[in-house]
């Protein structure tokens, strides 16, 4: 970010240009630096201008700016582990594709459907063709015996863990609307605020009109919903940055006004950045492995039970293995909002983006 304008700065950091202003002042403070015109000198001549990644500096005042959990992803050498990798361009860190769910996930909702049936069944055929050659006609009385009593302990802990699962996945989503909502609403107190007296409307509703629609164009669905790294938001947001702060800090403005702006703009990039983080969100990688062990487990032991009777017989736990298959597509495709089947409505923008077009917020 060094040597970009604080505007698009701010932007591509999801932050408000106060704060970018705000918190170098304070960091060239603590080792006694006057202005970012003096720092070169300042490192020069403490004898170094560069930190190892992930250590600590060694002078005070001067810190390791990445995160501290970033820290502990990469090595005292700096090099990356744990199946992590770092984004050129934005410095993030970011999830090898063989730790990550995103790509099962974002399938169509059809695929998931279809293919949760499939594998389930499948699973089922396979497992009773592998028991009538593994278990010998003799025993499998003895196995029945067995794996009757299991059915209520295997059956109740899938069904505990999936309800618990899909009902977590859905309070997200229902989060994820209420960010969006959130958003909507400061949008539509800053379009209101650009119509205070003293304040030039125009400038402000078109700057945020532009940024509302790339939001919603470019930002909504697929990486860059969860990345913030589209170039048409980015600027769009440096835009609205810029033209509502110049006009906040437009002489003869009264105090009242300006921090109803400021606050309207803060507020919408503080939703943002929520959004961000909401749609950045996957499911546990573990946590899956488990309930696919679990929904195994169960489709196997009730496979069992048809070993002594015929393919007719054996219809009921079809349909429980098919309920298996469905239960698993649900919690895949409510797994990532804004990258999966079931996505976040963009309607509460696309009202403010029509009241916008339309002249709605006038005097």
């Amino acid at each position: 970010m060094i040597g970009r304008p604080r505007g698009l700065a701010a932007a591509q950091l999801y932050l408000s240009v106060y704060t970018v202003e705000a918190h170098p002042s304070r960091a060239y403070a603590r080792p006694g630096i006057g202005s970012r015109a003096r720092l070169p000198w300042a490192v020069a001549a403490r004898g170094s201008s560069a930190l190892p990644s992930g250590r600590r500096s060694k002078f005070p005042g001067f810190r390791d700016s990445r995160p501290r959990a970033a820290n502990l992803l990469w090595g005292a050498d700096g090099n990356r582990k744990w199946g992590l990798k770092g984004d050129g361009e934005t410095g993030r860190l970011k999830a090898s594709p063989l730790l990550r769910m995103i790509w099962l996930t974002s399938l169509p909702m059809a695929v998931l459907i279809i293919g949760g049936l499939a594998a389930a069944l499948l699973f089922a055929a396979g497992a009773r063709l592998a028991l009538r050659a593994l278990i010998p006609a003799a025993q499998r009385d003895s196995a029945y015996t067995v794996a009757a009593p299991l059915m209520t302990a295997l059956g109740g802990l899938f069904a505990l863990t999936m309800a618990f699962t899909v009902a977590t996945e859905a309070g997200w989503l229902a989060s994820a609307e209420g960010i969006v909502s959130n958003e909507a609403a400061d949008a539509s107190r800053l379009a209101w605020a650009a119509i205070s007296p003293g304040v030039s409307p125009e400038p402000i509703q078109s700057a945020l009109l532009g940024y509302l629609r790339a939001t919603r164009a470019h930002e909504w669905q697929g990486s860059n919903a969860a990345d913030g790294t589209d170039p048409a938001t980015s600027h769009a947001l440096a835009r609205l940055e810029n033209v509502v702060r110049a006009e906040a800090a437009r002489p003869g403005l009264g105090v009242s006004t300006s921090s109803e702006l400021l606050a309207s703009l803060d507020a919408l990039t503080t939703d943002r950045r929520d959004r961000l983080a909401a749609a950045s969100r996957e499911l546990p990688v573990f946590y899956v492995a488990v309930l696919v062990v679990a929904a195994a487990a169960l489709i196997i032991n009730a496979t069992v039970l048809t070993l002594r009777s015929g393919w007719r017989a054996g219809l009921p736990v079809g349909g429980l293995v098919a309920v298996i298959g469905l239960s698993v597509a649900l919690l895949f495709a409510l797994g990532t909002p804004w990258r999966s089947s079931i996505t976040v409505s963009g309607q509460p923008i696309d009202v403010v983006v029509l009241d916008l077009h339309t002249g709605y917020f006038q005097r």
